[in-house]
């Protein structure tokens, strides 16, 4: 059984709309964002069959031991009784087919919508007013309806609707969104039409529902999704349509359906640097499928269900595969429901609308000029280099073509097979052949050329513990073994605190909100630094020669990654708690003693053998604390389903 997230929100009593992820998340630049949206009919059916029986009323024969005042009173209100339910009866069909009206939803279409919010608390939203301004139209963020915006008092209208779909308080006056992408609408439907007085238990399953698959390609460089106090990314599958009031006229209506979205990353591991500066409003999207699946008869109740399982390490070259969502911590309005939807077969079966792949030079535009596309002139050069080769350099040749046409270009099209080589091994980075096509502006590397997992922690020269990390270079969702080692240490620690922190750095000091003393917000540490722990553990270390930590990186949280105005990058912290036992810190002469000075245990009992008794003293007069960070390195998961 295959099972997906559902979202779901009802037009009104009679129909609700059911979007299905096939991925969820999704990463940037794949045409991995994938979906089904059901308009399903869950009103009242045709199913009243009411036996009437004669109107003619049959009095009730009084009973043996009733007088004749009550028999009589009795026959006066069995007859009244039927009288009215008869009256009633006669009615019943009229108020049905009020009931059973037929539905109809015009002019279905949907489109793709990203925008990032500032608290203005911690950002100076002044700076992005113009930004706000520029991707407004006729009143609306982005142009899209629901999402009316007035720059005298803009957050009622606008935010009301955002407050229900993400389940948080964005009402909040010092909230400014700033949309940063949109795409042109995608014509569903027409008219969709439900007839109720045709619909009973034993309709199909197509006649209760509505489907439209949707398929397309997402640009590489799209920021991804992104929570924090200071700036929030999101994205939304917006669902738009039309429905007619009782005065005849039309009313605009939108739902919106979140959508995560995790950071593109190529073979080289280098990641794009996100402008979040210029607005793309109205794009184009790539490779779009549109599909209704009722006319093309690819009923999601005739579809098969695909075999599942989770992506496992071994297979290296193996197609990835979807498992199961986590729905133990899924919002309200999602669920997890079985579905026979296989879209894999949707979308091998359905053509593709890339511009970039056609099938014959009869579909090119005459605006497009052959010798001046890129993949063309790199063949065309290939194809001279060739031609001036002998035969010894023609075999090179015919490896380096191979390797770059079709090696290079699979990886390059597979995130997750990028992140998964990396993942085993990061040297797999530095072993790809790199082509002039590869060097792309505003391309960040993301992983260093030696990955250091040991470390040596001193404090004024005396040794604390030797540190070795099982790795440095992780995934959302995975962990990390720090091993610490006190055999050699000159300063004991009796505690260690281990802390995973979020760390978003705001570039520059324009960026921050200064209050009346020139102040800033008091989250800001370190400079422009705002800070979350997202893992903590405080562990004993008394008499302990060796500890081994466990640090989980939540799935929950977000992949590191860099914007025009901030960066988001993890610290492990450790911080020992020490305790000077050999008085090794003091001066030269304190410094000769070598009797070990017992500070953590006091006597309360001693008895006439000798014995004695201790327990733990409640702090410690001469202890110290030394803290330690060490960077990681966070990519996104090549898994499914890591986070809701």
């Amino acid at each position: 059984m295959v099972t997906h997230t559902v979202y779901h929100q009802n037009i009104n009593d009679s129909v609700r709309v059911e979007l299905v992820y096939e991925n969820s998340p999704v990463i940037a630049g794949t045409d991995e964002l994938s979906l089904v949206l059901r308009f399903r009919y869950i009103g009242p059916l045709n199913n009243n069959a009411v036996a009437r029986n004669s109107k003619q009323p049959e009095h009730d024969s009084p009973a043996q031991n009733d007088g004749w005042f009550g028999s009589r009173l009795s026959s006066q209100f069995s007859n009244a009784t039927r009288a009215l339910f008869l009256q009633q009866l006669d009615t019943m069909p009229e108020e049905e087919n009020d009931v059973l009206q037929d539905i109809s939803i015009y002019l279905g279409y949907v489109q793709l919508f990203g925008y990032y919010s500032i608290n203005d608390r911690i950002v100076d939203a002044s700076i992005f007013e113009e930004l706000q301004k520029s991707a407004t139209f006729e009143g609306r963020l982005a142009g899209i309806n629901g999402l009316e915006i007035t720059f005298d008092q803009h957050k009622k209208g606008l935010l009301t609707g955002l407050t229900t779909l993400f389940q948080s308080d964005m009402n909040d006056e010092h909230t400014h969104i700033i949309p940063h992408y949109s795409t042109t609408q995608s014509i569903l439907f027409s008219d969709l039409t439900f007839k109720p007085t045709q619909l009973n238990n034993n309709s199909t399953s197509n006649k209760l529902t509505r489907s439209f698959y949707v398929n397309m390609k997402l640009p590489m460089d799209l920021a991804p999704s992104f929570r924090s106090e200071a700036v929030q990314i999101h994205y939304n599958v917006i669902l738009g349509y039309q429905l007619k009031e009782k005065n005849g006229t039309f009313s605009n209506k939108t739902m919106f359906f979140p959508l995560k979205i995790q950071p593109y990353i190529d073979r080289f591991g280098r990641q794009p640097l996100f402008h979040l500066e210029r607005p793309r409003m109205n794009q184009r999207p790539s490779a779009l499928k549109n599909v209704d699946l009722n006319v093309a008869g690819s009923s999601e109740t005739a579809a098969q269900p695909r075999h599942v399982r989770k992506y496992s390490e071994p297979d290296i070259n193996g197609n990835f595969t979807r498992r199961s969502s986590n729905a133990s911590s899924l919002p309200n309005n999602l669920s997890k429901k079985p579905s026979t939807i296989n879209m894999e077969l949707l979308r091998r079966s359905l053509g593709t609308t890339d511009s970039t792949r056609r099938s014959s030079s009869e579909d090119l535009p005459a605006t497009f000029d052959l010798s001046k596309d890129l993949e063309t002139k790199q063949f065309l050069a290939l194809l001279n280099e060739l031609n001036e080769s002998d035969v010894m350099d023609a075999i090179k040749l015919q490896e380096k073509f191979e390797k770059q046409y079709h090696n290079g270009q699979d990886a390059e099209s597979n995130p997750r097979q990028n992140l998964f080589n990396i993942i085993q091994d990061y040297h797999s980075v530095q072993k790809q052949e790199f082509y002039s096509a590869d060097d792309v502006a505003d391309m960040e590397g993301q992983i260093p050329v030696h990955q250091q997992t040991k470390y040596i922690v001193k404090q004024d020269h005396l040794q604390l513990a030797n540190l070795t990390l099982s790795k440095n270079i992780v995934r959302v969702g995975d962990h990390i073994t720090i091993s610490m080692s006190f055999a050699d240490a000159q300063l004991e620690t009796k505690g260690v605190e281990v802390r995973l922190i979020k760390d978003q750095v705001i570039y520059r000091d324009e960026y921050l909100r200064r209050y009346e003393y020139n102040e800033v917000y008091k989250g800001i540490k370190h400079g422009n630094s705002m800070e979350t722990t997202v893992f903590h553990k405080p562990v004993s270390t008394f008499d302990a020669e060796q500890l081994n930590v466990n640090v989980q990186v939540p799935a929950t949280v977000e992949p590191q990654f860099k914007t025009n105005f901030f960066q988001l990058k993890y610290l492990l912290q450790i911080k020992f708690v020490l305790v000077d036992a050999y008085k090794l810190t003091r001066s030269p002469e304190e410094s000769t003693q070598k009797n070990r000075q017992v500070f953590d245990l006091t006597s309360i009992f001693t008895d006439n053998k000798g014995s004695v008794l201790y327990k733990a003293v409640e702090g410690i007069s001469n202890g110290l604390e030394f803290t330690v960070r060490l960077p990681i390195v966070v990519l996104p998961s090549y898994e499914y389903d890591i986070a809701p």
